[in-house]
């Protein structure tokens, strides 16, 4: 915050005058900031609320990604694609055993969380954008499996996804 510039030298204001402040506002993140300061006179003091805000992105990305039904031993890749209705963001997918702490940097731009592929780790998106998640699954062995993802954006909002698949032993018989 800047020293007031008084409308007169001697640093009086009478009612009607102004002060002129400056403030600077340098945040570490995108996140939302919410602070006051304090202004002293002869006959009161009071507040002055500061606010910094911007539009979170809004997303349309189901909370439960189903898979569906995978023959045992056989390969499936779901693509779910998605739009951003609010403000821009940057985002990023982390395994929930890593969240909040760090995930080591994935050399491809995909992760591996127990039978589940999950690509592309990192995206951008502006208002109206669309973004294509892909799933891969591959069991080795009948049930249902369900994983945990966390998409984090760069304003410190986070979503938690459930990523659920079942899949079947095939009924097919080979014959030679």
């Amino acid at each position: 915050m800047s020293l007031p510039r008084m409308p007169q030298d001697n640093g009086l204001i009478a009612p009607g005058m102004a002060a002129v402040v400056t403030l600077r506002f340098t945040p570490d993140s995108l996140a939302d900031y919410d602070d006051e300061f304090v202004v002293d006179t002869d006959l009161s003091r009071f507040s002055v609320a500061l606010k910094a805000r911007r539009e979170p992105p809004a997303l349309t990305l189901p909370q439960l990604l189903h898979v569906g039904e995978v023959v045992c031993g056989n390969r499936k890749v779901e693509q779910f694609m998605f739009s951003n209705q609010g403000g821009p963001g940057k985002f990023r997918i982390i395994p929930s055993s890593f969240w909040p702490d760090s995930f080591p940097e994935a050399p491809h731009d995909m992760a591996r969380v127990g039978p589940f592929e999950v690509w592309p780790l990192f995206f951008d998106m502006a208002r109206g954008d669309e973004v294509v998640i892909n799933v891969g699954f591959e069991p080795h062995q009948m049930g249902t499996a369900r994983e945990r993802l966390v998409l984090v954006c760069d304003n410190c909002q986070a979503w938690h996804q459930k990523w659920m698949c079942s899949w079947r032993q095939s009924t097919a018989s080979s014959s030679a």
